[in-house]
């Protein structure tokens, strides 16, 4: 959009102009003093808020003076265009925190209202996501929140909460759901940890900030590295680290493990020995479940939470990624009254999430469900859900052993880790349940020699194997920053990645696509992820080279001759279908 739109923020004004528009808007003549003690850095109008000042309302109309442009109040939304709101993605709506207000009479513009017309980055950003011209108008930051949250209720969780004006949102918006009080969790460990605890402490405050960032990135872990000079903060989104954090002074590095331990009933005074936990939070009115790792290094403790956020399993069958005639068959074996279906891939794979999806699309009132978990990562409606808790005795096999006596039609194993475990799986499959279970293997066939080698008969599992599906996750270019490759850049990538030589495809029809990098995406060029898979059904002839001891690799090429599509195959055609990159699928899977 062009710079010359709007004037020149008020960030660089002089306090005497900003002075007098506040005092035009408020009629307070006093408040020089107050904006004489703004911090270096400190947007002026939120220092206002903070210092109570004044209030959201006036903070918009002062805006509205101040860039020349209209204030819209949104207590009556009803001169909103209705249908322009239906068309506009409402993750856009609510990551830009906008409102699409009207279109444009030459049909190329469209008039968005912002709290914030000062801030040109997100204007320049929403313009080439929505490919219009955008001119701005503004509006409190409070009745924007809650129209966003009246228009789009499933993304209420992720509405900054300004009901107390100028409040610490990061101090207001999360509660720790505590089994017991701060007291008995530092009777636990060592005394002398103050300023843990109280929620107007700077540490509670920088940890709460921290996470309520992870959940509004959509991270799923959040990593605290200590090295020599400080502890590094990362957000692994989509599957890959970024570093989008301050670091945090070596002074605090402890005091913020501490917290973190003190939220997850860990021992603070242990700092020797590897820890884990977990904690529950309600942020802005839903609860959230967290996943911790404490690790011992050279330079202090290092910790990982892992977010177990319920509202990211939303997704379905449809969606996880699998090709119309994989999906057909899954959907076909997962409704098959008893046998074992195994999916197979790394740690942080969505192999979890596949079988929670499948479970979702099959669970109905006259089966009983039951999963056994390590931990319980979502808690799913109607299914009960038993967690492995290893300290206290209850292991994979223990609890098996016991859910295969409570009369269950379907199983979900949290994962096959030994052969005690396998060996009751497999033995519930054979005995009529329906066993969904996970196990850590590079491919489908590369499955049945894992499972030899913890000591399972061959065929046992020939027997109650149904299906064998392999997957990993790959990056989807962002939709707001994407661009279709011409011929020449498409030939250029092919050179690159070799992949010209290996498959059968049309350059001239390629709809390869990129993404640019855009603020939607933290300039990754990516967001969100899809499922690749690699699917292998247990035909009567591969069932009878397993009993023959016949090589893997023969029964990897009968089993694409049955119609198997091999991981790097399935994830080439998504990037020919412009949902990833050549990078990705080098980066995901292997030649």
């Amino acid at each position: 959009m062009g710079g010359d739109r709007i004037p020149p923020g008020w960030k660089s004004m002089e306090l005497s102009l900003y002075s007098e528009i506040v005092m035009q808007v408020t009629g307070k003549s006093d408040l020089g003093e107050v904006l004489e003690q703004k911090p270096p850095g400190v947007d002026l109008g939120e220092f206002l808020l903070r210092s109570k000042a004044i209030s959201h309302e006036e903070l918009a109309e002062i805006y509205s003076r101040l860039y020349k442009v209209p204030y819209i109040s949104l207590k009556d939304p009803s001169e909103l265009d209705a249908e322009l709101v239906r068309q506009i993605d409402p993750v856009l709506i609510q990551r830009f925190f906008f409102i699409p207000f009207r279109r444009g009479a030459d049909g190329f513009s469209m008039t968005v209202i912002v709290h914030d017309p000062g801030n040109l980055g997100v204007l320049d950003e929403l313009e080439r996501a929505l490919g219009c011209r955008i001119n701005a108008a503004v509006a409190s930051a409070l009745e924007i929140s809650a129209l966003i949250t009246e228009l789009f209720p499933e993304y209420s969780g992720l509405m900054p909460d300004y009901s107390d004006e100028g409040s610490d949102q990061s101090e207001e918006d999360i509660q720790l759901l505590k089994g017991e009080s701060e007291d008995e969790r530092l009777s636990h460990g060592a005394t002398g940890e103050e300023g843990l605890t109280e929620s107007s402490s700077p540490v509670v405050k920088l940890v709460n900030r921290v996470i309520l960032t992870g959940i509004t990135e959509r991270a799923s872990d959040i990593h605290f590295e200590a090295y020599e000079a400080g502890t590094k903060v990362k957000l692994r989104i989509d599957g890959v680290l970024l570093d989008i954090r301050e670091d945090i002074p070596r002074s605090l590095s402890s005091m913020v493990v501490s917290r973190i331990k003190i939220m997850s009933d860990l021992n603070i005074a242990e700092r020797h020995l590897p820890q884990d936990g977990r904690f529950k939070l309600r942020i802005r009115n839903r609860d959230v479940a967290f996943r911790i790792s404490i690790l011992p290094s050279i330079f202090g403790e290092s910790a990982v939470i892992r977010i177990l956020d319920k509202q990211a399993m939303g997704f379905s069958l449809n969606e996880v990624g699998l090709s119309v005639p994989d999906l057909m068959r899954f959907e076909e074996n997962i409704r098959k009254p008893y046998g074992m279906i195994l999916v197979a891939g790394p740690t942080g794979s969505g192999k979890t999430s596949t079988l929670y999806t499948a479970l979702k699309k099959i669970n109905r009132p006259e089966d009983k469900i039951i999963t056994i978990e390590d931990p319980v990562e979502y808690q799913l409606n109607d299914i009960v859900q038993v967690p492995v808790d290893v300290k206290k005795g209850m292991t994979f096999a223990r609890g098996l052993r016991s859910i295969v006596r409570q009369d269950p039609d379907k199983i979900l194993i949290g994962e096959i880790r030994d052969e005690e475990t396998a060996s009751i799986a497999v033995n519930a499959a054979l005995t009529g349940h329906l066993v969904l279970t996970t196990i850590h293997s590079n491919n489908a066939v590369d499955t049945l020699g894992r499972l030899m080698n913890m000591g399972i008969e061959k065929y046992l599992f020939a027997s109650a194997i149904i299906m064998i599906v392999s997957q990993r996750l790959v990056r989807k270019i962002c939709k707001h920053c994407q661009r279709l490759l011409d011929r020449t850049e498409v030939v250029a990538v092919a050179k690159r990645h070799r992949w010209l030589s290996r498959y059968d495809y049309d350059i001239d029809s390629a709809r390869m696509m990129i993404g640019d990098g855009c603020l939607f995406c933290n300039h990754t060029g990516f967001y969100g992820r899809i499922g690749v898979f690699e699917v292998m059904e247990m035909s009567d002839n591969i069932k009878n080279m397993i009993l023959r001891d016949v090589p893997s690799t023969e029964v990897y090429e009968a089993a694409l001759k049955e119609g198997m599509i091999p991981l790097r195959d399935n994830c080439f055609s998504k990037v020919a279908e412009g949902f990833t990159t050549l990078s990705e699928m080098d980066r995901v899977t292997r030649l």
